[in-house]
């Protein structure tokens, strides 16, 4: 089932992938050499297309009905989707010491364009993935349009409270340590 499918990816790429950067972030950010040798800015920036472009492609409806006729096409989408967004949320991680707005841009984005997906999912009138239910056991009638809303549903939450999440602390502690710095409680003379 296409919800099913859809936690699968929410659990690799919105809990799994960002509490491993996170509680391997020195092994990430030195194992991820090339990361020094790229600016951090331009590293966030190839991490978020890079996870933009693939979730989208995996989920056209031809991209999910190749993967769901082909096993191995299947194993590929979401070992690629996890690669992507462990190295995302490295490239995030990374820059929020140094380029808050830059990670607090790349969520903002990320976000957006996932849930475009995932409302694409909720709202359409359709299932969309014709291929994706000849494919699998699903029958097409009401209940492949009834999972495809939960599924898109799922995205819409999911994305919401990961990305938007890690945005909301990311901006607390920036606020934390500029409230810190000496320049912020000197007032004019």
């Amino acid at each position: 089932m296409l919800t099913e499918h859809m936690l699968k990816h929410i659990l690799a790429m919105n809990v799994v992938a960002p509490a491993a950067v996170l509680a391997g972030r020195g092994f990430f950010m030195h194992r991820v050499s090339f990361m020094h040798r790229v600016s951090p800015s331009r590293f966030l920036g190839v991490a978020v297309v890079l996870q933009i472009v693939l979730m989208w492609v995996w989920h056209l409806p031809a991209g999910l009905a190749f993967a769901a006729e082909i096993p191995s096409a299947l194993l590929a989408m979401h070992f690629s989707l996890f690669a992507a967004s462990v190295l995302f949320w490295a490239a995030v991680v990374g820059a929020i010491g140094t380029r808050p707005w830059g990670a607090l841009s790349g969520l903002l984005v990320t976000a957006k364009l996932s849930c475009l997906l995932g409302a694409l999912f909720t709202f359409a009138p359709r299932p969309l993935y014709a291929g994706y239910i000849a494919s699998s056991s699903i029958q097409p009638d009401g209940s492949a349009l009834e999972d495809q809303h939960l599924a898109g549903l799922l995205m819409l939450t999911a994305y919401t409270f990961s990305y938007i999440g890690a945005a909301v602390v990311i901006v607390a502690r920036w606020l934390s340590e500029t409230e810190k710095a000496p320049a912020w409680h000197d007032g004019p003379a």
